[in-house]
């Protein structure tokens, strides 16, 4: 009993934030994604009205722009569509607490971090180690699915002298919280009926990019990274669906807009 009330005073004094930090973390996010992809203004608008319009919604301002930055940049709009995907079923919908707000926020914001381009700089490469560590320990807390994606992240993209460093620290810091109890290993368990309804788009999604491009789906890397991780997580996904839809739900537009296309017009 002891360890579990050490880790539910950990997630309540997470859960803590105060709205203005919301806002603020939110402003600075929206920013990032408009100046890499000015044509996201309008999309972040309407997100923003939506919100306005309930504003116990106002946590979701904190996923926004997320969705957006995991998109390639060429196809950043098409964040849009994570978004849909990720709350078109009403149980998702239901499901998304402050608190799963704040995983899926933190998730997001780990994987985004890893799939993007790594800095040349040795001072930032520091600065990123130590940021995607602290990152992925930080989100054992909130989530047991963490270790998985450093499983994910090391099998999906070369193993150089980061990699290996990145899952030494970060496999350590698991170790560290799970001394302390802080966390517990997942327990595999059969998902949810209604979860079949919210995923059914983006597996079809998916099916229809492997078997239109087949072996250069391996060659994406970053995409990889995502779809390794929602594989992963099948046996675990009974309290953390809305994880297992975003995981999905990005990984189909990412594929789906990497599709060779012709223009028509």
């Amino acid at each position: 009993m002891g360890p579990r009330w050490t880790r539910l005073q950990v997630e309540v004094l997470i859960l803590q934030l105060p709205p203005y930090l919301i806002a603020v973390i939110s402003t600075l996010l929206m920013s990032l994604t408009i100046m890499t992809s000015p044509e996201t203004t309008y999309l972040l608008v309407l997100i923003l009205i939506w919100v306005l319009l309930d504003l116990t919604k106002y946590p979701l301002l904190l996923i926004a722009p997320m969705v957006f930055l995991l998109v390639p940049k060429y196809a950043r709009g098409l964040g849009i569509l994570v978004f849909g995907l990720l709350l078109a079923s009403p149980k998702i919908r239901v499901e998304l607490t402050n608190y799963e707000v704040l995983k899926l926020f933190s998730l997001s914001l780990v994987i985004l971090l890893l799939i993007s381009p790594r800095p040349r700089n040795t001072i930032a490469k520091i600065l990123w180690l130590a940021t995607v560590v602290l990152g992925s320990v930080t989100l054992d807390v909130l989530t047991p699915i963490a270790p998985l994606l450093v499983v994910a992240y090391f099998l999906a993209l070369p193993r150089d002298r980061l990699a290996y460093l990145y899952s030494i620290f970060t496999v350590t810091g698991f170790w560290v919280l799970y001394r302390y109890g802080l966390f517990s290993f997942p327990t595999p368990s059969p998902p949810p009926r209604w979860i079949y309804e919210a995923i059914l788009i983006p597996v079809l999604v998916i099916t229809y990019s492997i078997l239109k491009e087949k072996g250069e789906v391996l060659r994406k890397k970053q995409t990889l990274v995502i779809l390794l991780l929602a594989l992963l997580m099948t046996p675990f996904i009974r309290t953390n669906e809305a994880e297992f839809t975003l995981l999905l739900s990005t990984a189909s537009v990412r594929l789906i807009a990497s599709l060779p296309h012709e223009e028509t017009l």
